[in-house]
């Protein structure tokens, strides 16, 4: 029986006196689990309980794109169940695949009692960004781009543009499909005219190109 909750408790009334007086026909709705700390008062205290089903429902992620490590990777992660609740985290067990290498790595989060279900979630392994050491234009209409190895791709992308922030009329894009390349020369470019330059990484896994993110910018004129 309740003893001492304060001036208010689920199912009792404070009387003078500070005596509680169960109130009729109070039900209390909550999964039916000696974990839950509501079942459990029910229980002790004569209350009337209808069980219902806790249900995990969605998993949220800080990113959905994380950069390659080396490592197998665990993202941190908010569970919700059917009601909209967070979940906390001696409620379910994280489980990872595929959460190492470049490409489609999967959470999946099973429920423990009182909560049922298992749910998955994926989220991108990309490769790491690249490091554009240098642009410099030696020849008339042209520029050498050089950038630094990236081993956790497969291939590189350069893009060039007369705006800052490149926009698609104004950009082009160089693609390198060999890992070990490490320069470019740019030709055929308009004599007096400011470029902006960058390049990233991205590696090939299942038909689906997964892209590191961009290096720096570098300014050159022709």
């Amino acid at each position: 029986m309740v003893k001492s909750i304060g001036k208010k408790a689920i199912g009792f009334d404070l009387e003078s006196g500070n005596k509680y007086s169960k109130i009729d026909n109070v039900i209390i709705y909550t999964p039916i689990s000696s974990s839950n700390a509501a079942y459990k008062y029910a229980k002790k205290n004569g209350i009337t309980v209808v069980g219902i089903t806790a249900k995990l429902k969605s998993i949220k992620l800080e990113s959905s794109s994380v950069e390659y490590t080396g490592k197998a990777i665990k993202p941190s992660i908010t569970v919700k169940d059917s009601y909209g609740n967070t979940v906390k985290k001696k409620f379910y067990k994280v489980t990872f695949k595929n959460n190492k290498a470049v490409g489609k790595a999967t959470i999946i989060v099973e429920g423990k009692d009182p909560y049922t279900g298992t749910i998955s979630k994926t989220f991108k392994i990309v490769p790491k960004k690249t490091t554009l050491s240098s642009v410099n234009s030696k020849k008339s209409k042209q520029i050498v781009v050089k950038w630094k190895k990236n081993t956790s791709g497969s291939g590189y992308e350069i893009q060039y543009s007369s705006n800052k922030k490149f926009t698609s009329g104004t950009t082009k894009v160089v693609t390198i499909s060999k890992n070990k390349t490490t320069s470019k020369t740019i030709k055929n470019l308009q004599s007096g005219k400011k470029y902006y330059v960058r390049v990233r990484s991205y590696k090939k896994v299942s038909g689906t190109k997964y892209y590191g993110a961009w290096s720096s910018v570098k300014i050159i004129e022709v």
